[in-house]
């Protein structure tokens, strides 16, 4: 079976509704040209009332929802003999790019809710933080690249700066009191094994060893850092041209109105400041945004989407709704 069919198989089971392939378009040689990432699924929080938002959404009457989940799956089937081992972050503490928090994202400036900035902290709180990573054939004589892993980064990179923009309209579908937080991950599944260089060893080591084992260590699932080229900033750029001219001011004013009432705290952003940050590409919103992925092993896909699930889940039960 197909591993992207499997993993839309385990994301219907653990009660997704599941698109197919996501697709995206990016220039290639000054060429635009489509591109994909295997599966886009969608998870509804308010389960009884998905059906009545299906029925009233055909009748133009929109139906009210306690939020939404959104992963992005980018399936990599490698064979037996193939892992995947990945650089643990030398950072020591604050001098990490690391975001604590950064893989499951957060997006709430388009509701009168806001989302505590710690509530998706318990997913990535005992996680495993990498900088890159290669895979090894042990059929090749340990033949290593990194293309693969690159690649598989890359596409989930590209295709989540056109769903955030689709999440954003979706969120404005409603009226300005029952606009709604979403949240969103990108996970890069793999068959092959994902194994972690020990954080100490140093390359004499690596060189003297006759075993994985000795240098590195198995797990079942990681959180990558990836930073953003100036390709994937014309990308961004180009599918958000014209973006704030397309929202509806007075209902962004309106949203703002009943944040400010509540005294949301300052270091969440308000609209009018959201748009501007996508408007100029704003470094800090694309490394939220853009800059951490989950990587994972399809072994443990089954535990780690049920983990992202109850994360979220609490997450969405602590919004704090602006009187």
């Amino acid at each position: 079976m197909p591993l992207e069919h499997a993993a839309a198989k385990l994301l219907v089971k653990k009660g997704f509704a599941v698109d197919g392939e996501y697709t995206y378009s990016r220039s290639d040689n000054g060429v635009p040209k489509d591109f994909s990432i295997d599966v886009g699924a969608t998870y509804f929080f308010n389960h009884e009332e998905k059906r009545e938002r299906q029925i009233q959404r055909r009748i133009g009457s929109p139906a009210k929802l306690a939020g939404d989940l959104s992963l992005l799956v980018e399936c990599k089937y490698r064979h037996q003999n193939i892992k995947w081992i990945f650089f643990p972050d030398p950072n020591i503490g604050p001098m990490s790019p690391a975001m604590i928090g950064g893989s499951i994202r957060t997006l709430d400036e388009f509701s009168d809710r806001y989302v505590p900035l710690d509530a998706t902290v318990p997913f990535d709180k005992n996680a495993r933080f990498a900088f890159g990573g290669v895979e090894l054939n042990d059929s090749s004589a340990g033949e290593a690249h990194n293309s693969e892993i690159r690649r598989g980064l890359s596409q989930l990179q590209y295709g989540m700066a056109r769903h955030l923009k689709e999440a954003i309209l979706a969120s404005l579908y409603f009226s300005p009191s029952e606009n709604r937080p979403f949240f969103y991950a990108p996970i890069l599944l793999t068959t092959a094994e994902i194994w972690m260089l020990k954080r100490n060893v140093d390359l004499a080591e690596i060189e003297r060893s006759n075993d994985l084992t000795e240098v590195a260590e198995q797990i079942p699932w990681c959180i990558v850092y990836k930073d953003q080229g100036p390709d994937f900033e014309l990308l961004f750029n180009h599918i958000f041209r014209g973006f704030s001219e397309s929202i509806n001011m007075e209902e962004m004013h309106e949203i703002e109105r009943r944040r400010k009432t509540l005294e949301v705290p300052s270091y969440h952003s308000t609209p009018d400041e959201t748009l501007n940050f996508i408007k100029t590409a704003d470094r800090e919103f694309l490394f939220t945004h853009f800059s951490h992925f989950i990587v994972c092993n399809n072994n443990h896909f089954e535990d780690v989407v049920g983990k992202i699930i109850h994360v979220t889940k609490k997450a969405s039960a602590t919004k704090q709704r602006v009187k």
